[in-house]
């Protein structure tokens, strides 16, 4: 089936009430005290697929933590890219987070100006960070630098850094972006690493506050590169990201009351191949990104005192 894209997916009233749009409360819940988890489409699909018990506990273990679960724009046009719907299992996932009392919100990347402009006044010192943050994400070939290289204005705003002082520098770059969307681009990971890294600049906004929710490697690394190459007055609060490992392991040793087998169900979930980690065991001397096992023998691991720390 041909990919295809839209902002809006066709079978949106079946979410509407279920996700939180209303900007004043989006507003509330990112300068309140509790903690954003924006999941990126792959760990979205795992966890919306999994059976009902781990969801709960996933479920459980966000209300423990006070967590917001955070849907970019562009991770629900990737999620309704086969047929233009978002399938019914994700429907059913964010029905269950919200019978949960658990707020999911749907953020339009540019409403991030809007934002940052209630506690900044300046266009500026707003746009900055924006610049930055797509200086840093920019990589040789991707559709953020085709966007740039298409559009001279955005490339002196966002690159030069020239005419930051304009008030619709967000909506035309996230728009132009979110128009070239391709089949498999790390779009969606890639705007929710800028996402973050402007929103880490909020007055108020602690370290760990912040949460990524990916399974992979190559978009952690990315989001990882532009907080470490970012120059120390535009780093903001420190970002963390989660792999499902990574979750699954936070939550049983938070007492979660996970068994062998519910650990091997959301390990296994999607995937009959061993699963590599990156973390330490207790035999390494330094973090080793090639650590392979199968589910049951990481889920072993993981319950074990000592057996294994995983990073990502």
């Amino acid at each position: 089936m041909t990919t295809q894209y839209t902002e809006i997916p066709h079978n949106w009233n079946e979410v509407r009430n279920l996700v939180e749009t209303d900007f004043r409360r989006i507003v509330s819940i990112i300068t309140g005290s509790g903690k954003l988890f924006f999941y990126d489409t792959c760990s979205f699909i795992k966890h919306a697929n999994l059976h009902d018990d781990e969801v709960g506990f996933f479920v459980d273990y966000y209300k423990k933590q006070d967590v917001h679960i955070v849907v970019t724009r562009c991770v629900i046009m990737e999620l309704a890219s086969l047929s233009g719907n978002l399938n019914k299992e994700y429907v059913r996932f964010f029905g269950r987070l919200k019978s949960a009392g658990l707020e999911t919100i749907v953020l339009n990347e540019e409403n991030l100006f809007d934002i940052l402009s209630v506690c900044f006044s300046n266009n500026k010192t707003v746009n900055s960070y924006l610049s930055w943050s797509v200086r840093m994400m920019q990589n040789p070939v991707s559709t953020i630098t085709e966007t740039l290289k298409r559009d001279d204005l955005l490339y002196d705003e966002l690159i030069s850094g020239a005419k930051l002082d304009a008030s619709d520098i967000y909506r035309r770059f996230f728009a132009s972006v979110r128009g070239r969307k391709e089949a498999s681009d790390n779009l969606g990971e890639e705007l929710i690493g800028i996402c973050t890294h402007v929103l880490s600049h909020l007055p108020g906004v602690k370290d760990g506050k912040l949460c990524v929710v990916t399974e992979d490697k190559e978009a952690a690394a990315k989001i990882g590169s532009l907080i470490n190459r970012t120059n120390k007055q535009y780093k903001g609060a420190r970002i963390v990201i989660y792999s499902t490992p990574k979750l699954t392991q936070c939550m049983y040793h938070d007492h979660m009351e996970l068994s062998e087998q519910n650990i091997v169900r959301i390990l296994s979930h999607g995937s009959n191949a061993n699963i590599t980690v990156i973390g330490t065991t207790i035999y390494d001397l330094a973090v080793n990104d090639k650590i392979s096992m199968t589910c049951e023998e990481l889920a072993r691991k993981i319950m074990e005192p000592n057996g294994i720390n995983i990073v990502f």
